[in-house]
């Protein structure tokens, strides 16, 4: 999430990289509640439990559209 969790850059510009890098520089307090943040995030939504629960939600919704 922008400004929340880390910095959005476009892929191609490397302008817009260069400023986001000089900002975390400029801010370690941003940058480290900005990481603290990204870690939650992760631990929170990239996990066994929560990505057996989206395909079990995926499964049931595909099988109930194919039901009609």
């Amino acid at each position: 999430i922008d400004n929340e969790t880390g910095l959005y850059v476009l892929p191609e510009d490397s302008a817009a990289l260069r400023n986001a890098i000089q900002f975390l520089l400029d801010n370690p307090q941003m940058a480290e509640r900005m990481g603290a943040a990204a870690m939650q995030a992760v631990h929170r939504d990239l996990n066994l439990v929560s990505y057996t629960e989206r395909l079990h939600e995926y499964i049931q919704h595909a099988l109930l559209e194919e039901a009609v």
